[in-house]
């Protein structure tokens, strides 16, 4: 159980530097919220029960964000993503 934890916060750190990634080929400004961001203040990283990256941006970011980002990262993602995109 709790190296199925550890693959999901790997997986979960590489998407998010695919995130970051595809933001700074693009100018594309975002912000850490929520959980995310009490992770980076409180515990330097991660909070260890947590099981999602909590990240925002504003609504031009965000459609510039899916043209760049839904091609290259389609075969990835889920269909219930898909779905919100």
């Amino acid at each position: 159980m709790e190296e199925d934890k550890l693959k999901y916060k790997e997986i979960l750190c590489k998407t998010m530097k695919s995130f970051i990634n595809i933001c700074k080929e693009h100018n594309l400004q975002y912000y850490a919220c929520a959980g995310r961001c009490l992770g980076a203040i409180r515990h330097k990283g991660m909070i260890p029960w947590d099981d999602d990256i909590d990240v925002g941006m504003l609504r031009k970011d965000f459609e510039r964000f899916k043209k760049f980002a839904v091609p290259r990262l389609e075969e990835k993602l889920s269909s219930c993503a898909k779905k919100a995109l």
